[in-house]
Order: C-alpha cells, then sequence, then structure tokens
C-alpha cells in the first residue's frame, strides 16, 4: 500500500497536496522507514500547511528532531497569516511548551501588535503569562476582558472564556484567598474544559501547593498526555 501511495505521490507531485503527504509520512514512520518519512515532510512542509494542519506537522517534525525545517516552516506560516490570531496562539503555545517564557511573552506582544483584532485565546494567554511574570496588574485586566465575553463568537466560548478568567483570577489571588478555593475553581473550569492541558497544569500546581503529591502527579499526567511535547509539564510529572 505504502509503495503505490509513494508511485502515485511522485506520479502527481504537483497536485498533492500537504495533507496527503502527511498521511504518507506517518505511514512511512509506522513502517520504519525514516529516510522515506523524512523526504516525505519536507515535501509536505514545501507545499505550505493550511491552518488545520499545521500543527500536526510542527509536531511530527519536533518528534524527528527537524528543528530547522520546524522553523522554517512555523516562520513562513507565520509570514501568511500574520494578522490572524491562531498562528500567534500557536507560537506562543510552543514557546509555553518548551519553557521558554520570555520567548513565549515576546511572541505575545509581536501578536497583539499584529493582529488588528486579537481574538480571546491571545487574551488567554495574555493573562497567564502576566501571572507568569508576576504581573498581576496586567493578569486582572485580561481576566476583565475575558469576563466580558465581548470576544466570544458563541455561547460556548464565552463560557470557556470565562471559565479562564476565573481561573486566572483564582492563581492570582491564590497566595491571599488560599489554594483550596483557588482550587476549586480549577476543578469548575476542567468540569467545562477537560481537554485543556494548561488548566491540568495549574491544578497540579495547587495540588502540590496543597500537600496533594499524588492528585499533583494526576493532573501533570493528564497535562502530558494531551500534549506530549509539553516540556514543563513532563519534567512536573517526573
Amino acid at each position: 500500500i505504502i509503495e503505490r501511495a509513494a508511485g502515485w505521490e511522485r506520479a502527481s507531485a504537483a497536485d498533492a497536496d500537504a495533507r496527503w503527504l502527511m498521511l504518507l509520512a506517518a505511514a512511512y514512520q509506522i513502517s520504519g522507514r525514516y529516510d522515506d518519512m523524512l523526504t516525505t515532510l519536507r515535501a509536505a512542509a514545501d507545499r505550505g500547511a493550511k491552518p488545520d494542519l499545521l500543527p500536526a506537522m510542527l509536531n511530527m517534525l519536533d518528534l524527528t528532531n527537524q528543528r530547522a525545517l520546524t522553523s522554517e516552516v512555523l516562520a513562513r506560516a507565520t509570514k501568511e497569516y500574520e494578522q490572524e490570531s491562531w498562528i500567534h496562539e500557536l507560537t506562543i503555545r510552543r514557546h509555553w511548551e518548551a519553557a521558554r517564557n520570555d520567548d513565549a511573552m515576546a511572541a505575545l506582544e509581536f501578536a497583539l501588535k499584529s493582529v488588528p483584532d486579537p481574538d480571546s485565546s491571545l487574551i488567554r494567554w495574555q493573562a497567564l503569562l502576566a501571572i507568569a511574570n508576576d504581573d498581576n496588574e496586567t493578569a486582572r485586566a485580561a481576566v476583565v476582558v475575558l469576563e466580558s465575553g465581548d470576544l466570544a463568537d458563541d455561547a460556548d466560548e464565552r463560557d470557556a472564556d470565562r471559565a479562564w478568567a476565573r481561573t486566572s483570577d483564582a492563581r492570582v489571588n491564590a497566595d491571599t484567598t488560599g489554594w483550596d478555593e483557588a482550587l476549586q475553581q480549577y476543578e469548575q473550569s476542567l468540569a467545562m474544559l477537560p481537554s485543556e492541558p494548561v488548566l491540568h497544569f495549574l491544578a497540579g500546581e495547587a495540588y502540590i501547593q496543597i500537600g496533594e503529591v499524588d492528585r499533583a502527579a494526576g493532573a501533570y499526567r493528564r497535562a502530558v498526555e494531551l500534549q506530549p511535547m509539553w516540556v514543563g509539564a513532563g519534567i512536573a510529572y517526573s
């Protein structure tokens, strides 16, 4: 099957899109044909990645340690979609997950200058990075924006924004109101957003603060399961 697919790809290289090539690269990976996988990945990258495909492409490049090509693909996509929030959110998240907080902050600042109408994904990161940098004033300002729901496109997104706002607010105030109270809010937010690895990570942090080591490990483990490339969560879990 792989040989027939590869023959099709060579015969119609001009028409093959990145999605098909990514599937072919995955098949090569499963079969242990790593040279063919890398060649096909490069071909996919040369065709460019649409928004729905770019995260998977970057993850596969990360797994094969293709740092130069990863940077090239991301830079090309950033240039193409510079005025759209999603590409900047992806860049910020990748820096955060690699424990590059300064780079994440620089990427956020660039995003806020580049995107005419930032959506709530960037404001969520503004709150989180401000907390990481002990900038409670900026964090609280971001919380106000998210809590308003004005940036949401629908009711589900509005609820998600408010869950992030209340989680961020709980984290800002945890030293004064107590970590037990913060944890209650985290758990409410996770009930609404169970697939968000950042919220699981924050819950792990809170469990550590109240001495619940086993539950912290479970929260960190879930963050890693949801995002295996997240270095910080992996270290916390280990």
